[in-house]
């Protein structure tokens, strides 16, 4: 399995599915050797309090929250800068080996596939990006 892409940016407005497609791919791409992360919100009683880290090798730590008192701030959550730079350390992202890297939202990058997530074409997204060899 491969992607058909070799790099692929996922976009699309907040609740679309986004991190339900990168777990998508990450499923489908399971033989594979990957390191990487993804974000995933952390709610309570139906409200965002902030977002969690979430490394493919099982790691996990609170990136943003509405509780952290930091001068690094997205709108209303403080940011663990430190703690996102100890998450990254943890990662095997330098490994030859790694055929899939799996990071969260660079934008800036010519050589990058964007593809936009809306609620009609989430579904069909997956079977887009992944192709068998």
């Amino acid at each position: 399995m491969r992607l058909k892409h070799g790099k692929t940016l996922i976009t699309g407005k907040p609740g679309v599915g986004k991190t339900t497609i990168v777990q998508e791919i990450i499923k489908r791409m399971g033989s594979v050797n990957m390191a990487g992360f993804y974000t995933s919100e952390i709610r309570c009683t139906g409200s965002r309090l902030g977002f969690e880290l979430q490394g493919l090798n099982g790691g996990r730590r609170i990136l943003a929250h509405v509780e952290i008192d930091s001068r690094h701030r997205v709108g209303k959550y403080g940011v663990d800068k430190d703690g996102f730079e100890e998450f990254l350390a943890t990662l095997d992202l330098l490994n030859p080996d790694v055929e899939l890297i799996v990071i969260e939202e660079i934008k800036q990058r010519i050589d990058i596939q964007l593809l936009e997530v809306t609620h009609a074409n989430r579904d069909r997204l997956p079977e887009a990006m992944v192709e068998g060899l």
